[in-house]
């Protein structure tokens, strides 16, 4: 996979709190494509790669499988980069990182477990150096 950047989409479910403020969702998604967002001024639409909303295809494991092939790309000799974006408390640590103390795994962890996975896979025909950054920038108050 080569040549494109590619935009998901991940919706998070309202928390408890939301909910218990009487706050719902103003999003849908009519395919695996699109968000429909609900404001005053009526209905925006947008179009992904792919989107992810706890309804439809929201899981950990469902949003690796999406981004899997990029693991395979960067064994492969490509640059690949994967980043989170979205206002504070949208969900990127999680989905990034994980929750749970470990029992829902985020990209990050499962990407490296794909990577060595990989490696170890084919360690008799190539050899192999890696090489990782993290970032992660926070405002100042």
């Amino acid at each position: 996979m080569k040549g494109k950047i590619r935009v998901y989409c991940r919706a998070r479910p309202l928390s408890g709190s939301e909910k218990e403020r009487g706050n719902h969702s103003v999003i849908l998604s009519p395919d695996e494509y699109t968000v429909q967002v609900q404001t005053k001024r009526g209905v925006r639409e947008f179009a992904y790669d792919q989107v992810f909303t706890p309804d439809t295809r929201g899981s950990q494991d469902n949003v690796f499988e999406d981004v899997k092939m990029l693991i395979q790309s960067a064994v492969d000799g490509y640059n690949v980069c994967i980043f989170a974006y979205g206002q504070t408390g949208s969900g990127k640590t999680f989905t990034m990182i994980g929750g749970g103390k470990g029992t829902f795994p985020g990209v990050a962890p499962r990407a490296y477990s794909e990577i060595f996975e990989l490696l170890h896979s084919n360690e008799k025909k190539f050899s192999f150096a890696v090489s990782v950054s993290f970032l992660s920038p926070r405002s100042r108050p």
